[in-house]
């Protein structure tokens, strides 16, 4: 039996356009590799977060992922390790992020 769940965001690398990261209700960031052509070739890695991942970007230098979830909570997370949160505190009061932009090198926005 198979599952599906809404994708919420999907982002390309910002120095490897054969690299994606995609998000969703399944509470899940998966890196993917593509081929030349554009099809999806492998997942690289995966990691669960808490809740449904409604919106996600990359860092300028590609190190960082910025993801906001359904309550509104931001996590960054290591690319090159995806099983390590960097950071779960910055939360706030509001509804679902509706998204999650990297300004510069390592400054966060949501």
């Amino acid at each position: 039996m198979s599952t599906y769940s809404e994708v919420w965001g999907c982002a390309t690398h910002p120095q490897n356009d054969n690299i994606y990261v995609s998000a969703g209700g399944d509470k899940f960031i998966r890196m993917w590799q593509y081929d030349k052509e554009g099809a999806p070739k492998q997942i690289l890695e995966s990691v669960e977060l808490g809740d449904d991942v409604t919106a996600l970007d990359w860092s300028a230098c590609g190190k960082w992922i910025a993801c906001g979830d359904r309550e509104a909570k931001l996590t960054i997370i290591d690319s090159e390790t995806l099983g390590r949160k960097v950071s779960n505190a910055i939360s706030s009061k509001m509804s679902a992020a509706q998204a999650a932009k990297m300004r510069g090198r390592n400054n966060f926005k949501s």
